[in-house]
């Protein structure tokens, strides 16, 4: 179902250029277009679960069907926790609850949440809202929710003006802060993608070896220049910069320079 079923073309270019009149310093059409999308399909997210069981606190509102109860108390813990733990990273608070659902099947969530054709994933982030599968009454999986959280916190610390392997190798850097657990920490690489190749279609590439490739990215940013460092870089995209202008305002290095960097740092261990 679009999600602009009910939100005329008309009524989105009024939005649009009242917007634009209404904010004379500098304009992102780009950043805009995409928090005015992001918001309907959020709504739209939601409205499919209307009827379903709702449970709800100052961080987060939790959608479920009723037989998925005993999922809720710990995604609400992880939630707290998660939220505190980013909290020390990015020193970001969200301005509105998140709103999680939880999918009883997996299917429905993989079409609704845009999943692409990787490996089948317990939970996913998209467009304000993160979607979870319980399967069969599971324990939540560890660093899930934080994982999610993370893009969801980058998202709107960027206003979506940010490159697929920077959110997913900060979710993984972390999954590896909290947990101590490392992505693909057995698997080793002779090469790499080169920084072009990963700001292709980033999902279509090798799933273990982009993953990789950004977490150890990310984290040499984090060793080398601190959070400071990544804060500054997400700073930097939400004035909607490239990755290259990016990075190299926020730590003073070209960006394909900080790549060769991060895995040289990781083949020489």
């Amino acid at each position: 179902m679009s999600v602009f079923r009910s939100i005329s073309k008309t009524a989105v270019i009024i939005l649009l250029l009242m917007t634009m009149l209404a904010n004379p310093v500098k304009y992102n059409s780009r950043v805009f277009i995409y928090s005015l999308y992001k918001g309907f399909a959020r709504a739209s997210f939601t409205r499919e679960y209307v009827d379903s069981h709702e449970a709800e606190d100052d961080e987060m509102r939790l959608l479920y069907e009723g037989k998925h109860s005993d999922f809720v108390k710990p995604v609400a813990y992880d939630v707290e926790t998660a939220f505190d733990k980013l909290f020390e990273d990015f020193q970001y608070i969200p301005k509105d609850k998140v709103d999680i659902i939880i999918y009883p099947d997996y299917e429905e969530m993989s079409h609704i949440m845009a999943l692409g054709s990787g490996s089948p994933a317990l939970g996913a982030y998209y467009c304000g809202t993160i979607g979870i599968h319980d399967p069969k009454g599971a324990p939540v999986k560890q660093g899930l929710i934080l994982h999610e959280l993370t893009h969801y916190i980058i998202d709107y610390m960027t206003s979506g003006n940010v490159p697929a392997w920077f959110t997913e190798g900060a979710a993984l850097y972390e999954e590896y802060r909290v947990y101590k657990r490392e992505w693909a920490k057995s698997m080793d690489y002779s090469d790499f993608y080169s920084l072009k190749e990963l700001e292709g279609d980033f999902y279509k590439l090798d799933e273990i070896k982009a993953y990789k490739e950004s977490y150890l990215v990310v984290k040499y940013i984090v060793q080398n220049y601190g959070m400071e460092g990544v804060r500054k870089i997400i700073a930097n995209f939400k004035e909607g910069d490239a990755t290259h202008a990016a990075v190299k305002d926020a730590l003073a290095i070209d960006a394909d320079a900080l790549f060769d960097k991060a895995l040289e740092s990781e083949k020489a261990k």
